[in-house]
Parts: C-alpha cells; structure tokens; sequence
C-alpha cells in the first residue's frame, strides 16, 4: 500500500541571518494542502513570488542550492530541504521575508526540532515517489554520487579533504525520521 502524504500539523516560526548573503529572516513553516508540494514564497518580494522545489528552479551556483533566479531567488535552502525530506514531509510551504534561511547553527538541527515540534497531520491523498529500477551514478568532479534500487533509504557516505580536523570520514545509515533527527 502506498503511504499517505504528510504535512506538519501547526505553523512555526524561525529567525536568523543567513549564511552567505548576511540577512536577516523570518521562516515560517506552514500546513499545506496535499499534492501542494514543497514551496518557498518570498514574502518580502513583490507579488510574493512562489518557488516550488523542484528541480526545474534549481539554479547552478557554488557552496549552495538555489531555487529559482534574480532578486526572487532563494539562496542555500539545503538544510531546510533535508529537514523535511528527513521528516518525510511532502506538503510544506515555506515563508521568508529574505533571500535566505537563517542559518541557525549550521545544520538542519534547528528545521527539523521546528518541524517536530508542529507535529505532523497525514492526508487523505497517496504519496507517490521515485523508484529507481536501476543504478544511477553521477560523477562530478572529485565527487561520486550512486543510486541504487531500494525498498528504504540508506545511506552510505565519506569524504576526504586534506585538512587534518576533516581528513577521511565515512559513516552509513538506515534512515528514518529519528536516525535522521539524532544522527545527520
């Protein structure tokens, strides 16, 4: 049976500055209608402009996922991102009133604690999701990314920089909701 969609509960706010362009923001998470998505809207723009997220607005840019282009656009969304899909959300609209979510402390910790804590509502309509019926591989660079077929998430990942605080690090993970919110 294919699982319902899900959306948080009950609206939640965050406040902060963000990383790379120095703004302050107010995020707000929000219920969402099933089928809706996951949606930014820039509240601070005129005609409040929606960006849904999706790859189609994402836009090439360095260190940072950007989503749509121009003064409209929303700058490094990456944190906010894994912590609904971690949440395993799929109807989510997210308000801003900047470029850019805080950054909080650098990972999704402070998303998903917010999105946690405005519970979760399951919907009346089915998920429906991506299945991979075969590998897929990326190479980009001196980085590889590998999809393979699965009836679950797990993650396998390690990364190597010359640095003697980072050097060589590899961990693996069946991900779940609480693995996500205690361990990535």
């Amino acid at each position: 049976m294919t699982p319902s969609r899900r959306t948080i509960a009950r609206a939640v706010t965050l406040e902060g500055v963000g990383l790379h362009l120095g703004v302050a923001c107010r995020l707000t998470f929000k219920p969402a209608p099933a089928g809706d998505g996951i949606k930014f809207i820039r509240t601070d723009r005129p005609g409040t402009p929606v960006i849904p997220a999706v790859v189609e607005h994402a836009v090439l840019s360095e260190r940072r996922t950007q989503l749509g282009a121009g003064d409209d656009a929303i700058h490094t969304v990456e944190h906010v991102l894994a912590a609904i899909a971690g949440a395993e959300l799929d109807d989510v609209t997210i308000e801003l009133d900047g470029p850019e979510p805080p950054i909080m402390d650098g990972s999704a910790s402070a998303f998903v604690d917010a999105l946690v804590s405005a519970g979760s509502s399951v919907q009346r309509a089915q998920a429906q999701y991506l299945t991979l019926r075969s590998p897929v591989r990326v190479v980009d660079g001196d980085s590889v990314y590998e999809a393979h077929p699965s009836d679950r998430l797990d993650l396998s990942v390690s990364i190597e920089f010359p640095h003697p605080l980072i050097g060589y690090q590899e961990c693996r993970y069946a991900v779940t909701p609480e693995v996500f919110a205690r361990e990535i």
